[in-house]
């Protein structure tokens, strides 16, 4: 599996297991109303990163939904964390680290950390790498 070392400020956060879903495409939708899709590049237990068609704004409230190739789908909320654009490629990207798992209607269903699970036993990479250091986006596993 690809096992990541998040540095934060130069400190080692935790190690978290990140997987990719081939094929899966993300569904948002902004607190505010603005909604969009994206592709899914990779998620954790604790966060999903995947390509938006513009910039999001750190710390916005949001509900992603990520639609699976089998037609299920997950929807979480969490709170933008990390955004990156390379312009010149037109592309953008956003990290969004999900709000806790519990019953509190604040929280994301514990039936979405169940089925984040059974999908995780499925499609973690086996990778041969001892991990790699993430720079770019301090997001807490």
């Amino acid at each position: 599996h690809m096992e990541c070392v998040i540095m934060y400020d130069g400190l080692e956060r935790r190690t978290i297991d990140r997987f990719v879903i081939p094929n899966a495409k993300v569904r948002y939708r902004l607190a505010n109303g603005v909604s969009g899709t994206g592709e899914l590049i990779d998620l954790s237990r604790s966060a999903i990163r995947f390509e938006v068609y513009f910039p999001l704004i750190e710390g916005s409230l949001l509900e992603v939904t990520i639609e699976l190739p089998n037609r299920d789908e997950i929807t979480l909320k969490g709170h933008v964390v990390w955004t990156f654009e390379i312009r010149r490629e037109n592309k953008c990207f956003a990290v969004v680290q999900f709000l806790p798992f519990g019953t509190d209607a604040r929280y994301n269903p514990p039936d979405s950390l169940a089925k984040i699970k059974a999908i995780e036993k499925t499609y973690l990479l086996d990778f041969k790498s001892e991990g790699f250091i993430i720079k770019d986006y301090p997001y807490k596993g």
